[in-house]
């Protein structure tokens, strides 16, 4: 039986990061980044323990097993991310650009990843309300990019109700930032 629930431990991380190496790209072969998707970045333990002090990690168990999560991330945290520069310069200019998003609160869902054998089960909405539960009435919105290359990633968010408000090209690829009111 699934369980959804915050990150409290090392071990709750280091089974993040577990879950998190087995799903990058260089992992995949292209059918499965295709069919699948991927994660783009790999968390050491040191900012994946950093960022659940500031808001935890959510995340999804099978009995005691971590089977799926969706990380939380303060964006005081793109300075450590290079490839996220230009995700937080688009947001910058959306703050001073959009009177939606100049006074809004938000957080920054850094990555969700569910283990092959759990998806298509329901999992990633899951992760997604219990992230809203665990920040109702602390933000507004639930703030995350997507790779254009990760087509399921891109169809799932849309799926559960983000909103895409910006598209832009970096780093050689098209992203698409996506949000959810919580």
């Amino acid at each position: 039986m699934i369980q959804y629930d915050i990150s409290r431990t090392d071990e709750d991380l280091q089974a993040i990061q577990d879950l998190q190496s087995l799903n990058l790209p260089e992992r995949l072969d292209g059918k499965t980044k295709k069919s699948e998707g991927f994660v783009t970045l790999q968390h050491d333990l040191s900012l994946l323990r950093d960022m659940q002090e500031c808001y935890p990690h959510i995340v999804a168990r099978d009995l005691k097993r971590i089977v799926g999560y969706a990380l939380s991330m303060s964006p005081m945290f793109f300075e450590r991310l290079p490839l996220l520069h230009a995700m937080r310069d688009q947001l910058s200019q959306l703050r001073n650009d959009e009177k939606l998003y100049a006074n809004a609160t938000f957080i920054v869902m850094g990555q969700i990843c569910i283990a092959k054998q759990y998806r298509k089960k329901g999992l990633f909405r899951g992760l997604y309300n219990k992230m809203k539960a665990e920040f109702l009435n602390r933000v507004d919105f639930i703030i995350t990019e997507v790779d254009d290359a990760n087509k399921r990633s891109l169809n799932a968010h849309l799926g559960i109700g983000f909103e895409l408000v910006q598209s832009y090209r970096a780093d050689g690829r098209n992203w698409h930032i996506l949000t959810l009111s919580v």
